[in-house]
């Protein structure tokens, strides 16, 4: 698994997401899938910036669509695969996470979906 992170996702991701992707390894994929804010919080001693760097990985439409099409030509999820589901609020923005469970307790995300909580103040939107 390792090995494929390394030549196969790492390889593609252009060098602007390159920071939000290596977070987003450590958060989600290099340690046991908890929550989405659960893990970023682990990755980062301070909540504040957890959260924030969270919300701004999740919100990137752009990357997810990008490592969900590098992801799926990988085939790591088969029919008897387990993946965790997490549904998690985080400052507003409401994200729906999947992730592959490993032999390893390790989780590696393979769906990446949000949209911002309604709020008195705001309609929400899609992203």
């Amino acid at each position: 698994m390792r090995t494929t992170i390394q030549n196969k996702l790492l390889a593609s991701v252009p060098k602007k997401w390159q920071k939000q992707f290596h977070f987003g390894l450590q958060a989600y994929s290099l340690q046991t899938f908890q929550s989405a804010t659960g893990n970023a919080r682990r990755v980062e001693a301070n909540t504040n910036t957890a959260a924030r760097k969270s919300e701004r990985l999740l919100a990137n439409k752009k990357l997810a669509d990008h490592l969900g099409t590098v992801f799926d030509g990988l085939g790591l999820v088969k029919p008897g695969s387990f993946v965790n589901v997490d549904h998690s609020d985080m400052n507003g923005l409401m994200a729906l996470v999947g992730a592959l469970q490993t032999k390893l307790g390790r989780a590696v995300p393979c769906f990446v979906d949000s949209t911002y909580a309604k709020s008195p103040n705001k309609e929400s939107s899609s992203l």
